[in-house]
């Protein structure tokens, strides 16, 4: 606790109310003055790193840290060698792959909001493990254009220092699903966030991956919780980069502001729901068209303040890049990758929130370096190794169907399909659905129209559901007709048939992008065109029915469960899903 920061009344508090009902243990509790010279004690053990005053004081504790030689960094005098890194790499022993290694400090001066002038100053430091990530991200990542994540991370040192991270995301699958996991290359402990300190660390890190591994680090899309000072750095070092804006922070936002509505129920009858719909954009186009719209119509209901608030903050070139189609199959935009992230590293490697200096420095920060050290290293692509899951099977089955899907013939040659336009699961044509509808042309039609940026005259906001967002589309792409191929029953598919299934087909669903390669509706497009034998997958399901006791399909007449057909209910579900009474 000493080390943490807590000062020594607080300390003999706490430790006479844990043994308040032990009176031998309470007669050996040193009283505060014995307290406060073991702190001082502590603080001459850890030299200058209790407090970090200054530029200097931190360059004292930094400079025996210091890692600019590519021969200290790799142990030997021969550089990286490409083809025998890993196995040599996995040789060296732990200490050596984990330590901490500083690559640059820094100090600037700015204004702070009061209009007064202040310093900074800080530090970027990773280990030999983690900056080698730099190089097998880009390696796998370089096809689709190399992504990269950074967020700070608060109330870890007393004095209100910033640990910052510096990464990468990559496809994952465990626990029986597809997500996206975030892979450091580098940290920055900061005194203050600042667009100076931003482009500094990407800056250090483009040129240690140019020195260690010769390789260019350049992203082509960089993700952010909203942040000028973070986007101006990205687009400083990278001018062509992609801002991303994270969706689950604007939902977390919108909700924030909800006061700003006249009427406080209109957030859970239309603010909610639309950008919801907002984030399921089949393309830039249409987010834009639907866009306009939904503000219009909130304006109409008079809530000029909240449609504002929206359109200035994350509408436009800059912010209204939220949607799940705004990058590449498996970039998404959400920081949760990192989030989640920042709270391992709380959990694990910091032992007590607002500690000393000495402590962050000294025990934190090495610690943040061995997490996962026992992980090898693995592919950082944007997809990942894993199985088809049987649901998925089952919807491609109903989405093969003559009512479930359209053909678009390609209009240069009429012997290729150029795209299919499934149903969604929700509005999918099948026995035991009331809401399923026909895919027909008209429909279709109107969906690819919206796909461009052209919605019909007289279409409603609450419409857009059923109008634009009841379809999906998947494009045939041109290795389909160049190149034969056909997709394995395997429990794990490989990468090599991963690459050549996005290659071929790319499907506008959150699921597609959000695993990068797989959906029903590909599985589907893949059955049609006679690349994946869906009869067979089926068959190949398990037939068991699950644990317990099968409720039976609930009717009207039904007296013994009212909550399904309570009045609330009910009406819930006609506001969401108006066109099916």
């Amino acid at each position: 606790m000493l080390r943490g920061g807590a000062g020594p009344k607080r300390i003999r508090l706490l430790l006479l109310k844990k043994y308040k009902k032990e009176k031998v243990k309470q007669a050996k509790i040193p009283d505060a003055i014995m307290l406060k010279n073991r702190k001082a004690s502590l603080k001459k053990i850890s030299k200058n790193a209790w407090e970090i005053s200054n530029f200097t004081v931190m360059m004292e504790w930094a400079s025996p840290r210091m890692c600019t030689d590519p021969d200290v960094f790799f142990g030997w005098m021969g550089g990286f060698d490409v083809q025998n890194d890993k196995r040599t790499f996995d040789e060296k022993d732990l200490e050596f792959q984990n330590d901490l290694i500083i690559l640059n400090t820094f100090d600037h001066t700015f204004t702070d909001e009061d209009g007064k002038e202040a310093t900074s100053f800080g530090f970027i430091f990773t280990s030999r493990r983690i900056f080698r990530n730099v190089y097998y991200s880009v390696e796998a990542q370089n096809t689709d254009g190399v992504v990269g994540l950074t967020d700070g991370t608060y109330r870890i040192d007393f004095n209100r220092w910033t640990l910052v991270c510096f990464g990468t995301a990559c496809g994952v699958y465990d626990n029986s699903t597809y997500r996206r996991s975030f892979v450091p290359w580098v940290y920055m402990f900061v005194q203050t966030e600042h667009e100076y300190a931003y482009k500094t660390m990407f800056t250090t890190t483009v040129d240690f991956a140019a020195k260690y591994f010769d390789y260019t680090l350049t992203l082509k899309y960089g993700s952010q919780d909203h942040a000028t000072y973070i986007a101006n750095a990205y687009k400083a070092i990278w001018p062509g980069i992609g801002i991303l804006n994270c969706y689950p922070h604007l939902s977390r936002k919108a909700y924030e502001k909800s006061g700003l509505l006249r009427d406080p129920t209109f957030y859970g009858h239309h603010v909610d729901k639309n950008i919801h719909e907002l984030e399921l954009a089949r393309s830039p186009q249409q987010f834009l068209a639907l866009a306009e719209e939904c503000t219009k119509f909130w304006i109409t209901k008079h809530e000029q303040e909240y449609a504002s608030w929206l359109t200035t903050q994350y509408l436009g070139e800059r912010w209204g890049t939220w949607f799940c189609t705004v990058a590449a199959p498996g970039v998404l935009p959400s920081q949760n990758p990192i989030e989640s992230h920042h709270q391992s590293l709380k959990t694990v490697c910091v032992p007590s929130k607002h500690a000393a200096t000495s402590v962050v420095c000294n025990d934190t920060l090495p610690s943040v370096l061995y997490l996962d050290c026992d992980k090898p290293i693995k592919s950082f692509s944007h997809f990942a190794e894993g199985p088809i899951f049987g649901e998925m099977v089952v919807h491609a089955r109903i989405f093969v169907t003559e009512k479930n899907v359209f053909k678009k013939i390609d209009p240069d040659d009429e012997q290729k399909i150029k795209s299919f336009v499934v149903n969604t699961c929700e509005y999918a044509v099948r026995y035991n659905n009331a809401t399923g509808q026909v895919v027909n042309a008209t429909r279709a039609e109107r969906y690819l129209d919206s796909k461009s940026g052209k919605l019909r005259k007289g279409s409603r906001v609450p419409d857009f559901q059923l109008y634009y967002l009841s379809l999906h589309e998947v494009q045939v792409l041109p290795p389909v007709y160049t190149s034969a191929f056909r997709l394995d029953l395997n429990p794990i598919i490989p990468t090599g048939q991963i690459r050549a299934i996005r290659s071929r087909y790319q499907c506008d669903c959150n699921g597609f992008w959000t695993s990068g390669w797989l959906c029903s509706h590909v599985l589907a497009a893949m059955s049609l065109m006679e690349e994946y034998d869906l009869k067979t997958a089926v068959l190949h399901l398990p037939t068991r029915k699950k644990s317990g006791g099968q409720r039976k399909v609930r009717n009207a007449l039904q007296e013994d469960d009212m909550g399904y057909f309570a009045v609330s209910k009910l009406e819930k579900d006609l506001v969401k899903n108006r066109q099916c009474p």
